[in-house]
């Protein structure tokens, strides 16, 4: 198998193309809130858990012939009322994710229109970012293959550039900043931009269902997304110079002024290419778990987004915050559990033994996170 393999290469994109989206530009204000050391140590230990949970969910679907998600995942491996939970938080999961997508797309078209001497309402432009993604779900997996073989490889350049362009800005001595005591406020919001659930399975379909290409895949969208991403986060925070970077005006800040387009085209980018795939995941699983008809299912995942960014506030850091310890820490938690069943009943005595304590810190992890979002005053 060559990382040249087509379907290694879409699979792998879809990866990257989901994983890396809004959360990066919640990353600065998290090293902001922390320091540089407690920041990257939590960073990198999520990064761990979050890819062995891909790889969980990864296995689960290809043990099954049938076309399925999450929920339908849960209702064979754990019963049924994993399955009503998980048809309640995996869809709402997705549709919240989007919504914030959402809200970015529509300032980033903003940030660029102004840029180009065109003062447009930040709402009608959510509303022409929703239309240009909203298309890919009526075409459905081709449409998704075809944008994201031109956005995803064009949003990690653009990322490299802007950590290039960011690199003469740093200033060092942030690094030795640190805050130990409240070292868990940022967990939902590394845990948003960690997550890729949403494209594991577009990532076993692209790959053909084929085992290794498939693990190969989810491996190398996960670590690369995670690298790409810790690296923005690091490296703004580092040029911000202490000063607070919390919504992208501010990230956008850190740049001189001739460079003031690069961070509102990653995140045109970043957000298009990741709503492309989690939408097109949302369509699958209201089509294949929800047993929904194929253009009820294409309706629901269009619309359902744009609902809650009518009757819902705005604030991009609560809503990923939110989002990732509540929402993704429940369906990941699920995933843990079906990791726990299968390693539970492995014949081996040491991959039973391993894998069962793997999962069970999993469990754990993703358990404590939303209990820390639900009983934590302190905000990020």
């Amino acid at each position: 198998m060559s990382l040249l393999d087509r379907s290694l290469l879409r699979a792998f994109l879809a990866m990257v193309g989901t994983i890396i989206g809004a959360g990066v530009f919640g990353l600065p204000a998290a090293f902001v809130r922390l320091g540089f050391i407690p920041a990257t140590l939590l960073f990198a230990a999520l990064t761990l858990v979050v890819m062995a949970t891909h790889l969980i969910l990864a296995e689960q679907l290809l043990a099954t012939r049938e076309r399925q998600r999450l929920a339908g995942l849960a209702r064979r491996g754990l019963g049924e009322f994993a399955y009503q939970v998980t048809s309640i938080t995996y869809p709402l999961g997705i549709i919240a994710t989007n919504y914030a997508y959402l809200i970015l797309g529509g300032e980033f078209l903003a940030v660029l229109s102004r840029g180009f001497g065109y003062e447009l309402p930040v709402a009608l432009l959510q509303v022409v970012f929703w239309l240009f993604v909203a298309c890919t779900i009526m075409f459905g997996l081709k449409a998704m293959i075809a944008v994201d073989g031109w956005l995803v490889p064009l949003k990690m350049v653009v990322l490299v550039v802007a950590v290039v362009l960011a690199a003469p800005l740093v200033d060092f001595q942030q690094a030795s900043t640190a805050t130990w005591a409240n070292w868990h406020l940022p967990f939902g919001v590394f845990l948003f931009s960690l997550s890729g659930v949403s494209a594991v399975g577009e990532a076993v379909e692209l790959a053909g269902r084929r085992r290794k290409t498939a693990l190969v895949a989810v491996t190398l969208g996960s670590l690369v997304s995670a690298f790409l991403a810790w690296l923005f986060g690091a490296t703004i925070f580092l040029a911000a110079g202490g000063y607070p970077v919390r919504d992208a005006a501010d990230i956008a800040s850190v740049f001189p002024g001739a460079l003031w387009w690069v961070v509102p085209l990653l995140g045109f980018l970043a957000v298009a290419t990741a709503y492309v795939t989690t939408a097109n995941d949302l369509r699958s699983t209201f089509q294949f778990d929800q047993k929904w008809k194929p253009w009820m299912a294409k309706a629901a995942a269009m619309f359902s987004p744009l609902i809650l960014l009518a009757v819902l506030s705005r604030d991009f850091l609560s809503a990923i915050g939110f989002i990732g310890a509540i929402l993704i820490g429940i369906n990941s938690l699920a995933i843990a559990a079906l990791g726990y069943k299968a390693m539970f009943r492995h014949r081996d005595y040491v991959r039973h033994v391993l894998g069962t304590a793997g999962c069970a810190l999993l469990i754990g992890v993703y358990t404590f996170g939303i209990m820390q979002q639900i009983f934590t005053r302190t905000s990020l």
